[in-house]
């Protein structure tokens, strides 16, 4: 991702030892796409949720295997704020659901075992959480 210095926090979707999938939480710079690249050649996740992408409109972001769908940051005065995404491996059988909102949000329906919604969703601090 580019633009602001600032960190990016993501939660990721891994199988544990007993096969199940549980979220982990991970913390790095958001404009460091080269970590994020490693951490998916590394650990594969099948999906991973990210806010505070602070990608704009015309930016495109590609990490090789992974399907992205965003929900692009605000603008104000030229600086973006916020943002969400979310990766999922291309093999994974999945589709975009459509969200009428006006958060910054994005949301799949995935069927791994079964079949279940994942979303992404950027609440600024304005919110009180």
């Amino acid at each position: 991702m580019t633009a602001a210095p600032q960190n990016q926090t993501s939660q990721t979707l891994l199988p544990n030892y007993n096969g199940k999938y549980t979220t982990e939480k991970h913390t790095w710079p958001a404009a460091n796409k080269e970590e994020l690249d490693i951490l998916l050649s590394y650990i594969h996740p099948t999906i991973i949720s990210l806010q505070e992408t602070f990608l704009k409109v015309n930016k495109i972001v590609i990490f090789k295997g992974y399907s992205s769908y965003h929900s692009y940051a605000s603008e104000i005065n030229g600086v973006a704020h916020g943002g969400s995404a979310i990766l999922i491996n291309s093999s994974t059988p999945h589709r975009q659901l459509n969200l009428q909102r006006c958060l910054q949000a994005v949301a799949i329906r995935v069927t791994l075992r079964k079949t279940i919604t994942v979303s992404s969703i950027y609440l600024p601090s304005i919110y009180g959480f």
